[in-house]
């Protein structure tokens, strides 16, 4: 019996779900199409009604994740001044909380040594992102001039991904939460 488009559509959202989960915490290498299907309770051979490809469900993933990201910072610099909202930015994405949560964090930095290696599409979407979360962070400077506030909010961003990165490389927790501290006051500084 064929399922519904509604159902379809269910079960195409719970593999793309699925995916950028398993992709965040995992990897893109690491994560087989076996390990995404088998998390979202689902056959193999159930994929291809979905996807032609692993990129295919990549670049969905990414795309996904990335929705959700930016829906957060819009979330996030919102709800504040414009003055505080860079510092509020900057603290929400810089905690260990955030660091621990793979499963939901930032894609540019959970991904960040696999996608320059990811298919042509997913890296024009990773790298649409880049350039808006610059513009996100140079929006909130507003003391200096547009290609100064450019050069600020690209280190800024520069800062805040790295910290996440090598925050997540070491073994000592004192370590990974002194890099998080580390790089949030670094990237507030004026």
């Amino acid at each position: 019996m064929r399922k519904s488009k509604a159902e379809t559509a269910v079960t195409r959202e719970l593999i793309v779900q699925t995916a950028s989960r398993e992709f965040r915490r995992n990897g893109i290498s690491e994560t087989g199409l076996d390990d995404i299907m088998h998390s979202a309770g689902l056959t193999h051979g159930g994929f291809y009604r979905h996807f032609d490809s692993k990129d295919k469900l990549l670049l969905e993933s990414v795309q996904q994740a990335l929705e959700r990201l930016f829906a957060s910072i819009d979330a996030i610099i919102g709800s504040q001044s414009h003055g505080g909202a860079l510092e509020s930015l900057v603290e929400a994405y810089l905690t260990p909380h955030r660091r621990d949560d793979y499963e939901r964090a930032c894609p540019l930095a959970a991904l960040a040594s696999e996608l320059p290696r990811a298919n042509s599409e997913t890296r024009i979407v990773a790298s649409a992102a880049v350039d808006r979360f610059i513009a996100t962070i140079q929006r909130l400077i507003d003391d200096l001039p547009s290609r100064d506030a450019r050069a600020r909010a690209t280190g800024i961003f520069a800062t805040m991904v790295g910290g996440m990165v090598l925050s997540r490389l070491t073994d000592s927790p004192t370590t990974s939460n002194r890099t998080l501290k580390d790089a949030r006051e670094f990237a507030l500084r004026p």
